[in-house]
């Protein structure tokens, strides 16, 4: 059934992420963050170079109340195979 079968490999994955907080903790949106996020795969088994990606993106994270935060991001591949054109991640994030 899965024709597109990709065996396992070695790889380097990484992230970086800068931000700024705007907002104080105890106010609505409190710990606002606006960032920009990258987000990488370099294989190192001597797979081809197609297999390498870099996508960059921006972000948000702001506390609702009792330890909840809501966290957005989208990111955009810049370097790899390109199934799709951006990709969207919304979570909602307990703090514990």
């Amino acid at each position: 059934m899965n024709n597109n079968y990709s065996h396992s490999h070695t790889a380097y994955d990484g992230d970086l992420a800068i931000g700024r907080y705007f907002r104080p903790h105890d106010v609505p949106f409190g710990d606002l963050v606006l960032y920009a996020a990258s987000n990488w795969t370099i294989p190192l088994d001597g797979t081809t170079k197609a297999n390498t990606y870099f996508g960059i993106g921006p972000g948000t994270r702001f506390h609702i109340a009792k330890n909840f935060f809501f966290l957005h991001y989208w990111e955009f591949p810049l370097v790899g195979p390109h199934p799709y054109t951006y990709t969207m991640s919304t979570a909602l994030l307990k703090v514990f």
